[in-house]
């Protein structure tokens, strides 16, 4: 069966409830004010290596070679090596964006979500209008608290019209297995970004888990369809054209 996938964005002091509920309040008007245009660095694959080693420097001269350096030694699993480059980069600089988003991917990535999902908080806090760290925000406290971030996400959509979000909903809901939640949800967000790749492919997972191969097809189709190798380089192509093969062999 072909995994869901899910596209991970990611990222920080913990407060309460309460303080959450003023942090979606937040978002809402950054959202609604117009918000930034902000890539990510990049996404984080995890890989293992126990012969891949850095010796971790104190003299801290130029912040972005050693956010280069922990990347690297993120990627290639050097986990407490690369905190230790971000966390040298944060004692002469607290509020360093890259720093405190990629400290938050190294506990995302761990699955310790309390702790991404403090770091979260404090990126929220000094940018409250950068769109990378509102979708990740979306992406931890969804693992952290599903149950208050549906409720939350759910409070904005009503009157706030942005994709990421009804992606984000809809994910909720395909997690909770509510799959014609989930359908709608997504399908809103796929109207508004109609060439969103994590769109079309989860919505192809959708369809075919509600048993309407029809529409798992036509996703599947346009997924198998693609030809740019960095929008597909995230979806198991190999499984999305063995599924439709199979799937055409029955409509």
């Amino acid at each position: 069966m072909i995994k869901i996938l899910i596209f991970i964005l990611i990222l920080l002091q913990s407060f309460s409830i309460y303080a959450d509920e003023e942090v979606f309040s937040q978002i809402a008007k950054a959202i609604k004010g117009g918000h930034s245009s902000v890539v990510n660095d990049s996404d984080f694959l995890e890989k293992r290596s126990d012969k891949f080693e850095i010796k971790v420097s104190e003299n801290l001269t130029n912040v972005s070679h050693f956010l280069r350096k922990a990347k690297i030694a993120f990627d290639m699993g050097s986990i407490e090596v690369a905190e230790s480059f971000y966390r040298q980069i944060l004692d002469k600089f607290p509020k360093n964006k890259s720093a405190l988003i990629g400290l938050g991917n190294l506990y995302y990535v761990q699955k310790d979500y309390k702790k991404a999902h403090e770091m979260y908080l404090v990126l929220l806090k000094e940018y409250p209008q950068d769109t990378t760290v509102i979708l990740n925000y979306f992406t931890v406290v969804s693992d952290y608290d599903p149950d208050f971030a549906l409720r939350e996400m759910l409070n904005l959509s009503d009157d706030i019209n942005f994709a990421p979000l009804y992606a984000s909903i809809g994910l909720l809901y395909l997690k909770a297995d509510e799959l014609n939640n989930a359908k709608d949800y997504m399908i809103s967000a796929l109207s508004l970004e109609p060439e969103n790749v994590f769109y079309i492919y989860n919505l192809a997972i959708i369809f075919d888990r509600l048993s309407d191969f029809k529409n798992a097809a036509f996703f599947y189709q346009k997924l198998a369809s693609l030809q740019d190798k960095d929008t597909i380089k995230n979806i198991p192509t190999q499984q999305i054209r063995s599924r439709l093969k199979f799937i055409n062999s029955y409509l």
